[in-house]
């Protein structure tokens, strides 16, 4: 499959030295079972234990660090480099193993656009690969900066969390920042992998009216919620992503890259951006075939295995929390605003927020993120405050 989208990539003028491929697979157990019997190791059931090149040091309490830091980790094996597609089966000889099995693969062939090739930027990255660009990146990244200071986690610390931060590594290309931005949201928060995509790469859904039927109040009440949360992150893109247990893609709410998929009648789902990747099996009926729409979500569920259905999996999404509730108890809009200068406070809603230490106050990361600086309070709000006249 991946050789057959040699043409989708790109390589230098010598010919053997590639933008990038790589490949997905789950953690092949039948290899490291086999590699561990002739090590004279006896390894815990599979899904119990991960897999990795680490180098780390051989003081006792560093060892059990790396080991609490790895112990919640996706079930996922990644391969991949600066590579032509033929190379990358001859470079990692697992992949040439007749035991090497796994229950979905992920392959990319990349062609780079807006940064160099590099062996780190090569797809699949943690947990996703990336076919466009993301126009709206700047934007994403800045946005998530200004936000980590009110951020907070069941799973960390503040202190913990914010070892974590930026959320969005420095020098990432676009799919590296995407990947950043949704590993966070799954490792860091309590998100499902479908739940953080749909935040991620919504649908369009702004001008649809749920009381003329155009969508699910529900849904509508999510998408309103998780823009609230977090800005969509536009392509055009499409994007397939696993962590193991899901497998899936979504196409981005401008719709203009291409995805066509197969679901065949021996439990395989087959999806690529065009068609002929992959030889017809004689004997095996195709159950459904299609083009994967604007905003729409494929995904596979590897544990119940099934292909589950789009809407019916968004509407279980925003059905999750009372989503409409929250926005309408936490909400404010610029009508109330007016309600409350134009009526006594008694005749209407009372909002409270937390008073902002003044030895801090500039350091607040709300200011930025309502294009407030130090230079705009000092030279132009105090002024107006004092004397009503601004210096400059």
């Amino acid at each position: 499959m991946l050789e057959r989208m040699d043409h989708r990539g790109a390589c230098a003028c010598d010919e053997s030295t590639g933008d990038g491929a790589g490949v997905m697979t789950g953690i092949p157990y039948e290899i490291y079972q086999r590699f561990a019997r002739e090590a004279k190791l006896e390894l815990p059931p599979a899904n119990r234990f991960a897999t990795g090149l680490i180098f780390v040091s051989t003081q006792l309490t560093s060892v059990e660090q790396v080991v609490k830091k790895l112990s919640n980790l996706a079930d996922e094996c990644d391969l991949s480099g600066m590579f032509t597609t033929k190379q990358l089966w001859s470079y990692y000889a697992d992949l040439q193993d007749p035991e090497y099995r796994t229950h979905f693969a992920m392959i990319h062939n990349r062609f780079s656009t807006n940064t160099l090739p590099s062996w780190g930027r090569a797809h699949p990255q943690r947990m996703l690969a990336h076919n466009g660009e993301i126009n709206t990146l700047r934007g994403n990244v800045n946005y998530s900066r200004a936000r980590q200071s009110v951020m907070e986690s069941n799973k960390f610390s503040k202190e913990l969390l914010n070892k974590l931060f930026p959320i969005v590594e420095a020098g990432m290309s676009d799919s590296g920042s995407l990947d950043n931005m949704l590993e966070f949201l799954c490792q860091a928060g309590e998100y499902d992998l479908p739940e953080a995509v749909m935040m991620m790469i919504p649908e369009a859904w702004h001008n649809l009216d749920p009381t003329l039927g155009d969508i699910p109040q529900a849904k509508w009440d999510f998408y309103k919620w998780a823009a609230n949360s977090l800005e969509p992150w536009d392509g055009p893109a499409l994007v397939v992503f696993s962590n193991g247990r899901y497998v899936g893609a979504v196409l981005d709410r401008n719709g203009l890259r291409p995805a066509r998929f197969y679901e065949t009648d021996d439990n395989m789902v087959y999806m690529s951006s065009e068609v002929g990747v992959v030889d017809v099996v004689p004997g095996v009926r195709i159950v459904q075939k299609g083009r994967l729409k604007a905003g729409r979500l494929l995904i596979v569920d590897t544990k119940l295995g099934a292909l589950l259905d789009d809407e019916l999996l968004k509407l279980e999404i925003a059905g999750k929390y009372p989503f409409g509730e929250w926005l309408r108890k936490g909400a404010m809009n610029l009508e109330e605003l007016h309600a409350i200068v134009s009526h006594p406070p008694s005749q209407s809603r009372c909002y409270t927020f937390d008073v902002v230490d003044a030895s801090t106050a500039m350091e607040d990361r709300r200011l930025p993120l309502f294009g407030f600086t130090p230079e705009n309070i000092d030279l132009l709000i105090l002024p107006m405050l004092r004397t009503q006249y601004v210096l400059s």
